[in-house]
């Protein structure tokens, strides 16, 4: 029964494992790399890149892909592609909205497995970034949101639907990093009210993991001393 308990433990952490990583380098192609390909099709890679980064953060935050949790990833999935099928105003918004939500329910689902962690390890901090990469998309859906419904509330437009992603999300992670580039302004009090919100929301999240990362660290290093020095 040990042994059962054991071998099923270890094929849980290999496939927590594998799902962070595979998150991480998703997130990184389809940030960081497919807007720099000009290929046909590039919005719909994108949406099937966020798709299976929905499935993904399910599995690396879940031990069970039980009921609740496939709902939800058909929800999330069904929102991303519903603006595909129907040009009406309506559907769009309430698609970006369910998948802000689901992203920052991801999001809070990482900092509390972060938080019940006892030790600073690579996939632990694999599970940090991909976080905060998820956080960063999870804003970067909020604003696209609002450039759909309010297209002057920023000095861009949405022009088709990779445009639409890439200044939205671009802008989303230069606020929420404080770097602030300057070439993609809020022009409304509301969209700087959001802004405010990115920034901040990007900083306590780096504050909160970072501390609780250095703790973890900092926890295990007596005890590590100690055990060097006893032998």
């Amino acid at each position: 029964m040990v042994g059962a308990f054991k071998k099923h433990f270890g094929h849980f952490r290999d496939r927590f494992r594998l799902s962070n990583y595979g998150m991480l380098g998703v997130i990184s192609f389809i940030m960081f790399v497919l807007p720099l390909l000009s290929i046909p099709y590039q919005a719909h890679l994108f949406d099937i890149g966020v798709s299976i980064v929905i499935i993904l953060s399910i599995e690396a935050t879940s031990q069970h892909f039980n009921a609740s949790r496939s709902t939800q990833v058909f929800i999330a999935i069904l929102a991303i592609w519903a603006s595909w099928f129907t040009e009406h105003n309506l559907v769009n918004v309430i698609a970006r909205l369910l998948l802000f939500l689901f992203f920052i329910s991801r999001v809070n689902m990482f900092i509390r497995q972060i938080s019940v962690k006892k030790n600073v390890t690579a996939a632990v901090i694999i599970e940090a970034i991909n976080g905060y990469l998820m956080l960063g998309m999870a804003f970067g859906m909020l604003v696209a949101l609002v450039v759909l419904h309010y297209p002057n509330a920023y000095n861009f437009e949405a022009v088709d639907h990779i445009n639409d992603y890439f200044d939205s999300y671009y802008y989303a992670f230069v606020t929420m990093s404080t770097l602030g580039c300057g070439d993609l302004l809020p022009m409304t009090n509301a969209s700087k009210a959001i802004s405010l919100l990115i920034c901040l929301s990007g900083q306590l999240y780096l504050v909160t993991v970072m501390a609780m990362l250095i703790g973890r660290f900092l926890t295990g290093q007596p005890n590590n001393t100690k055990e060097d020095s006893g032998k």
